[in-house]
């Protein structure tokens, strides 16, 4: 395959008329200077004569490409481009160009497929990965897709940190489309299906996972008894969210199935299933794949689509671990104890969080600087509290999404509430009382509680 300049330096016209030489180098040289100059007309011109006698010049084809492009007429582009793809060393712009002439054309999904070719093959270094980058993230907001146009543009943050960039307007463009994909409408093309009681075999499955997740918290094992749920049952809504609640558990044990998780996740979302805890666990995943923008997005999502969701407290809690990453410290300080305050019962892990944030930002052997406000003595209150119970918080150490405390094979449960079956088995639930009573207080609400366990109160799980 003949590319860049090796043609002939010379090519011979034979026809009826004299014999004409035409210097290849010199015509190629004569176009590329008009072409610089931006006479695209003349160029264009000048190209289709030099493949008139080498239409094998790749050089020639990649070059009348552009200035197709650039006066707009962008079938005739696409074909040049497609030849000079073949060429190795105009392939991967030609690429790059087909991509910007089918975002112009609106064939969204074929500039996708360019631009996906190029950014894979293309070296980061090159002037056009950016560029590339860019062009995707437009397409993907001309696709109503944010969730990957965020995923790019928080690369483009990271990199511009990385080469001590400009950020502030690349943050705040992110900030945008956060408040964009709040408002975005889940899809809600069917309700769920309950496990089928009908079926023995899946419902004897279905208990042996409560059974590991709720009696002897085996995540791995309740993650098998989902794999055999969902080989039984492919379209199974229940066994994909439950497996995605053990991948996630597992996560910090060395597994990494974060896009089994996403998936499992989506799926459960277009089922209308259980919305809430889906965006906070996409969440939650995100932060721990420390994509924590697009973690962001989602967990305002859940606050916008729920503001009034009685187990709230778990969103504030993953909003607070997000924005302590992106150095959102006070922001941080705040949903945390939003988050402990809004809780039913003890919320140690969110405890442990607030102490190990307020003791990261608190100078050795200095006091945090407060105002002198009238709520200074409950926050200091609350500040002390926290450090006071942050060896006892460590030694029962709870973490995020632990529970399915409530859970029980009742299909009328769910049928009751398909879109939330799991309600508050979020929580992480304790027998002793809130974290900011007094002794007395506390030692009676400890009775109370212990008296509730021995009714027959839900089994807790860590």
């Amino acid at each position: 395959m003949a590319q860049g300049n090796s043609d002939n330096d010379s090519i011979v016209i034979l026809d009826d008329t004299p014999t004409e030489t035409i210097d290849v180098k010199q015509a190629l040289a004569q176009a590329q200077t008009q072409f610089v100059e931006k006479k695209y007309t003349a160029s264009e011109a000048a190209y289709t004569l030099i493949l008139e006698v080498a239409p094998t010049n790749a050089q020639a084809r990649f070059f009348r490409g552009y200035c197709y492009y650039a006066s707009r007429k962008y079938t005739e582009a696409l074909s040049d481009y497609e030849y000079s793809i073949r060429s190795e060393e105009y392939g991967l712009m030609s690429h790059y160009y087909s991509a910007h002439i089918y975002y112009r054309m609106n064939e969204l999904k074929h500039a996708l497929e360019k631009i996906n070719l190029f950014i894979k093959n293309e070296y980061h270094f090159n002037p056009h990965y950016v560029k590339a980058i860019r062009l995707r993230i437009e397409i993907f907001k001309a696709c109503d897709d944010l969730i990957p146009a965020l995923q790019d543009l928080e690369f483009l943050l990271n990199r511009s940190k990385f080469t001590k960039g400009p950020t502030e307007a690349l943050i705040a463009e992110i900030q945008t489309l956060i408040e964009a994909h709040k408002v975005k409408i889940i899809p809600s093309t069917s309700t769920t299906t309950d496990i089928s009681s009908s079926n023995i075999h899946i419902r004897a499955l279905f208990n042996s996972l409560i059974k590991n997740l709720k009696h002897h918290k085996d995540y791995s094992s309740a993650q098998g008894v989902c794999e055999d749920l969902i080989k039984l049952d492919p379209l199974n809504v229940q066994a994909k969210f439950y497996r995605s609640h053990c991948l996630l558990k597992l996560s910090g044990e060395g597994y990494d199935q974060s896009e089994t998780i996403i998936q499992d996740l989506h799926f459960a979302l277009s089922k209308n299933f259980s919305v809430f805890f889906c965006l906070c666990n996409l969440a939650l995943n995100y932060h721990q794949m420390k994509q924590h923008y697009v973690a962001l997005a989602y967990i305002e999502q859940a606050f916008t689509l729920f503001p009034e969701h009685k187990d709230k407290f778990y969103a504030f809690r993953i909003r607070g671990m997000i924005k302590s990453k992106l150095g959102q410290l006070e922001a941080a300080l705040t949903d945390f104890k939003t988050a402990v305050t809004l809780s039913t019962k003890e919320d140690s892990a969110t405890i442990e969080l607030y102490s190990d944030l307020l003791e990261k930002m608190t100078p050795v052997g200095e006091k945090r600087k407060r105002s002198r406000s009238s709520s200074y003595d409950t926050e200091a209150a609350f500040d002390t509290s926290c450090q006071e119970n942050t060896r006892a918080t460590k030694r029962a150490r709870t973490k995020p999404f632990e529970t399915f405390a409530s859970l029980s094979y009742t299909p009328e449960r769910f049928k009751e509430d398909p879109a939330d079956p799991i309600a508050a088995a979020m929580e992480e639930p304790t027998a002793s009382a809130t974290l900011f009573r007094d002794k007395h207080d506390a030692t009676t609400s400890s009775t109370t509680a212990a008296a509730g366990a021995g009714a027959g109160a839900n089994i807790e799980i860590r």
